[in-house]
């Protein structure tokens, strides 16, 4: 493993095969390594290879598609993320096949390409279906269990303090009473 500070190079993990057997688990253990950076590079180990049978596009769903809607002009613009109701991962691949017989990007530089999709983020809002189960980004229900564990947290701290303070007040009256 290389890792430098996130100013310099990115790190780079060459994992074993065993190591590499359970990707989540090894993604997991070199999280904390990968955080300050923001980027990693993962070399896959000799004799490994991805999934080879195809996903079943019918059962997976998209619990939280994101929609990227921005307003504005002049350089000036407001970006709102908009959580759409769930899709399956086909409805999904329907709608990009049709976003790309719609844009016309063939015969285009990468540049044209490009300008065209920012172009067009004023008529037609992109749509992200990243919020799927073992990625990073959590859940609103799980934002929430982890913001009330939280404030349980706080509440027990709170009572703990305001419990010792009047053990504290009452130990000091006992003290006055004695003299």
């Amino acid at each position: 493993m290389n890792t430098k500070s996130p100013f310099g190079a990115v790190p780079v993990f060459r994992p074993t095969l065993e190591e590499f057997t359970d990707v989540s688990s090894f993604v997991a253990k070199i999280w904390t390594t990968c955080l300050p950076c923001g980027l990693v590079k993962i070399i896959p180990p000799a004799g490994w290879s991805p999934t080879t049978k195809p996903y079943d596009t019918d059962s997976i769903q998209i619990p939280t598609p994101i929609k990227q809607v921005l307003n504005g002009k002049q350089g000036k613009f407001e970006q709102m993320h908009v959580e759409q109701p769930p899709m399956f991962v086909r409805d999904f691949k329907e709608l990009a096949k049709k976003f790309e017989e719609e844009s016309r990007l063939e015969g285009l530089s990468i540049e044209d390409q490009e300008e065209k999709f920012w172009k067009s983020l004023n008529f037609q809002a992109p749509l992200y279906g990243a919020d799927m189960l073992g990625t990073k980004r959590k859940r609103k229900g799980e934002r929430r269990k982890e913001r009330g564990k939280e404030e349980q947290k706080e509440e027990k701290g709170k009572r703990r303090r305001v419990e010792r303070e009047e053990g504290e007040k009452r130990e000091g009256s006992r003290n006055l009473t004695k003299f």
